[in-house]
């Protein structure tokens, strides 16, 4: 787990569908490249009212997968007791593992190795994880 919150600072939004309600962001300060083959990174969830939901996430490029390690609730990580790896969703509206995986984290099925090459690949400007380039608020650039 994290010792940390997200860094608000290091969140940098990014685009996810046209059908989302929701906006996604992913803190940069937290993406660490394992050499396990997995990206770990904290991604904070907006929903149209405001609240927000943080989690610790890693995604696997070699079989397409994700795993939720544990949320941020009452300022303390937790733990998800439950966490197993999950095939990411292609054809979702919250398909936000996926425009990480393809925007930034993979290379097709290969884990993309450096860390400025991913942070580069978040730029709001030039993400293209989503169906169009655009960033979390549906700002088409």
């Amino acid at each position: 787990m994290p010792l940390s919150p997200p860094n608000p600072s290091s969140l940098v939004p990014f685009y996810v569908s046209p059908q989302t309600i929701f906006k996604f962001a992913v803190d940069t300060d937290s993406i660490m490249i394992g050499a396990d083959g997995v990206t770990r990174y904290i991604v904070v969830l907006t929903s149209p009212n405001g609240n927000q939901q943080t989690q610790y996430e890693g995604i696997r490029c070699d079989s397409y997968q994700w795993k939720l390690y544990g949320m941020f609730e009452n300022n303390a990580w937790r733990e998800n007791p439950l966490g197993s790896w999950q095939d990411i969703k292609l054809h979702s509206p919250n398909r936000y593992q996926a425009a990480l995986a393809q925007g930034a984290f993979c290379s097709f099925n290969d884990q993309e190795k450096s860390l400025s090459v991913v942070i580069k690949a978040l730029n709001p400007n030039s993400f293209t994880g989503g169906t169009k380039p655009t960033n979390s608020y549906g700002i088409v650039n």
